[in-house]
């Protein structure tokens, strides 16, 4: 029997193994970097159209930026049409140079 006296790694394996796990390591900071940015836009965004929500909301008077319209609703199987008159209401905002806006039908 043949006994080795090499009981540990040596300097070349611990380098590979080193390298490989900072390249793995790198693809997964990579990866929390760009979805932290991701969530954080996207809950920017949503804080802007609940603010949008909230002024349409609390508007229910047309104003100088609604415009007057009819809405047709028709079935593929029906030859009767509804039509149902009101107003567009538009609301906008602007976060970091991007504008955000909601339209709604609003009916009389």
């Amino acid at each position: 029997m043949i006994l080795s006296k090499n009981k540990g790694f040596t300097l070349i394996e611990l380098l590979i193994a080193l390298a490989i796990l900072l390249i793995i390591s790198s693809a997964f900071l990579a990866l929390y970097v760009n979805s932290y940015r991701d969530i954080t836009r996207s809950g920017m965004n949503n804080r802007g159209l609940y603010e949008i929500q909230e002024r349409l909301e609390q508007s229910p008077n047309p104003d100088d930026t609604s415009q007057e319209k009819e809405l047709i609703i028709s079935f593929p199987d029906l030859e009767k049409t509804i039509r149902v008159s009101g107003r567009i209401q538009t609301e906008s905002i602007i976060i970091k140079d991007k504008e955000l806006s909601i339209s709604v039908f609003v009916p009389d």
